[in-house]
């Protein structure tokens, strides 16, 4: 619905899951998660974020964009940044091993690794109250372990996707 040159984005997408050694179904699945693959798309919740992965402000910053910028680019340009990002956490925090850690590194990356009882976000926080969604167990915590059964539900072809 929102990329314009599906040949090319799933080209781009290819490239970008070799380079940073995950599966593409794993790519698929966090920008889906994030943002449908709506390049303009902001984040509704108020956390300012905007994009494929729903780049926060400060993020953009520090890669020298705007996210108004961002969200004026095509996809294809886009994926640029999602690579940068990414590749970043990656050198900061090690290789993603699988979905769920992928996950993380757009959400939480201080959570990639961490035992599953590890916890993101805790009510009554407003970060809290921003991702109650990803609450899987409505346990008012939102945990490694919450990621990972989302993760597991909503994309379970990717979930077992093993990378190229």
């Amino acid at each position: 619905l929102f990329v314009h040159q599906p040949d090319a984005f799933e080209k781009k997408v290819r490239e970008i899951s070799q380079m940073l050694g995950v599966a593409p179904e794993w790519l698929m699945a966090v920008m889906y998660s994030e943002s449908k693959f709506d390049a303009a798309v902001k984040n509704y919740k108020g956390s300012g974020a905007t994009g494929l992965i729903q780049f926060m402000p400060a993020t953009a910053g520090e890669m020298g964009v705007s996210l108004d910028r961002l969200g004026r680019m095509g996809h294809l340009q886009q994926l640029e940044y999602v690579y940068m990002y990414l590749q970043t956490v990656r050198d900061r925090y090690g290789d993603f091993s699988d979905l769920t850690n992928l996950y993380l590194a757009i959400l939480y990356p201080k959570a990639i690794n961490q035992d599953p009882c590890y916890t993101l976000y805790a009510s009554p926080s407003k970060s809290y109250k921003q991702n109650s969604g990803l609450d899987e167990n409505k346990d008012r915590r939102v945990t490694v372990s919450d990621i990972d059964k989302r993760m597991q539900r909503l994309y379970p072809q990717a979930y077992i996707a093993k990378p190229v």
